[in-house]
């Protein structure tokens, strides 16, 4: 009688997962795996397009390190006379006035760091500070030696 009770009630959960298009996976896998598909299940389940759930996964994995470390202008960026070096790194408020700034000022995206680095004058070092102040960017600047 267990048994056809069982039966019963995977019938019954076989069904309603067919109902709700979805499916149960059991997989052996490691922890930091297993919780990736967690996360991925809940927000798909939430209503999340896959696509995005998986490049928002791939982007933290990638930058994981770099995105919560404290900005710091590289080392290897090493400006002249007059001349400043800046690392920027963008918030979830910042919009395109602040791209345009950093496409205006030439600088390039540097992923070791999570943020975009390069070497500019005074001026446009100046602009990107002030633009940081009333968006969610930050700025690192280093001097250049007079």
């Amino acid at each position: 009688m267990t048994d056809q009770t069982a039966a019963a009630r995977q019938a019954k959960r076989r069904a309603r997962l067919a109902e709700g298009n979805v499916a149960q996976i059991n997989v052996l896998a490691p922890q930091s795996a297993h919780s990736a598909l967690r996360e991925i299940a809940a927000r798909t389940r939430a209503g999340e397009p896959l696509h995005k759930v998986l490049r928002s996964l791939a982007m933290r994995a990638t930058n994981e390190d770099a995105r919560w470390a404290p900005l710091a202008v590289p080392d290897d960026l090493q400006p002249g006379p007059g001349e400043v070096a800046v690392a920027v790194r963008t918030g979830s408020r910042s919009n395109g006035y602040t791209r345009k700034l950093i496409d205006r000022a030439g600088l390039q995206r540097r992923d070791d760091i999570g943020a975009w680095c390069g070497i500019v004058a005074k001026e446009m070092a100046d602009k990107l500070a002030a633009r940081a102040e009333t968006t969610s960017a930050t700025v690192a600047q280093r001097a250049g030696e007079a």
